[in-house]
């Protein structure tokens, strides 16, 4: 053998001995290395209109991440949420959804946090299956969205049932609706007043705005000339509370009753002491009542942030704990959750929750009020 071929056999001897240590190094940590956390998606208005609103429900969430996390997380892998800003709008909501599914590939996304934002991501959660699990969102467009999709929020259409039944008790006969021109009014105003009928009150004003409107008074004007005795406000937190303050204003002193949209800080921020007195229907939670586990959500809550949660941090909460609990049951992976997130039985803060077999929680509504500048159940 002479000299040159010796040489070019020791290159490729030396390619072949380098490009095995390359493989090894390359190639055996993706056999070994194993996914550190299990990753979860989740998507709220951190800005824009709604942020006011999801500040609460961001603290719930990270609260139970937290406690998942201490106690072990799933098989002694921790809990990652990765959250996505939807700034409000529903275009930046598909694109956060996109992004999470695509680029993070995770199997679940918590949202939308509003009834329309879940209503555009509930077709994708569908077509590229992936569980969406809309923790708030209320509109009856989610009721039969596919089988990846979860509404774990009781329909908007049990809060008004619920309300009628309480507008009966008091004698309330005629009644006046001004509403936010949206999907969830949509949705509640296609059984309300069929519910009002069977109860003996009948609706003498209707009434509506754009969700762009900040002066109702000529709605309002309106609705005084029909000389109601109650008045039904369907809004969001940003519009009812204006609602109730210019209502007051021009006059009406009537009894005024409302959605969960009620229970907003907001709601003291701009009405004040118009707010006094309004009734409304929320989610089980109440911290004032001494049932578990709600209790010691409520507890930590405040030991954490220093205040009382509302029902958007107990719907977060919830909400990651149902999941985390059906992941620690069959995995990580879509079509596995989807059949055990229908088998749920799970008692947290916000009461009992099942899901019918379309993936809509099965849940009470309770009534509160506004007295002395607080929220406190309503027992009359």
């Amino acid at each position: 053998m002479n000299k040159p071929t010796k040489i070019i056999i020791g290159i490729i001897v030396a390619i072949i001995v380098i490009g095995g240590v390359w493989y090894g190094v390359n190639e055996k940590p993706k056999v070994q290395v194993k996914e550190e956390t299990i990753k979860i998606g989740a998507i709220l208005p951190l800005t824009g209109k709604d942020s006011s609103t999801a500040g609460t429900a961001k603290e719930g969430l990270l609260l139970a991440v937290e406690l998942i996390n201490k106690s072990g997380g799933v098989g002694g892998r921790k809990i990652e949420v990765i959250l996505e800003d939807s700034q409000s709008d529903q275009t930046k909501a598909i694109t956060a959804f996109n992004k999470l599914i695509f680029v993070d590939k995770v199997q679940v996304v918590i949202g939308g946090f509003t009834s329309m934002e879940a209503a555009v991501l509930a077709p994708l959660a569908q077509s590229n299956k992936r569980i969406l699990f809309s923790p708030t969102a209320t509109t009856l467009i989610l009721n039969k969205a596919g089988d990846y999709v979860f509404k774990f929020r009781e329909g908007i259409d049990i809060q008004g049932k619920k309300i009628t039944e309480v507008m009966q008790k008091l004698g309330i006969k005629k009644l006046a609706v001004i509403y936010n021109d949206t999907e969830i009014a949509h949705d509640l105003m296609n059984t309300f007043p069929q519910e009002a009928e069977t109860r003996g009150i009948e609706i003498v004003a209707v009434e509506k705005y754009t969700p762009k409107d900040i002066d109702f008074r000529t709605q309002l004007t309106k609705i005084k000339s029909k000389k109601p005795e109650a008045i039904y406000i369907i809004g969001y937190p940003k519009d009812t509370p204006m609602v109730v303050k210019q209502a007051r204003e021009l006059g009406l002193q009537q009894q005024i009753f409302s959605i969960n949209s009620a229970e907003s800080s907001v709601i003291f921020e701009i009405a004040g002491p118009a707010a006094e007195g309004i009734i409304f229907t929320t989610s089980p939670l109440n911290c004032k009542y001494e049932i578990e586990p709600g209790k010691t959500f409520c507890d930590i809550y405040k030991e954490k942030y220093g205040k009382d949660p509302d029902y958007r941090a107990a719907y977060l909460y919830d909400s990651l704990m149902i999941v985390v609990d059906a992941i620690n049951k069959v995995g990580n992976d879509a079509e596995e959750l989807k059949t055990q997130l229908l088998k749920t039985d799970f008692n947290g803060a916000v009461g009992k929750t099942t899901f019918d077999s379309d993936g809509n929680a099965q849940r009470e509504v309770i009534v509160k009020t506004i007295k002395n500048g607080k929220f406190v159940p309503y027992e009359k």
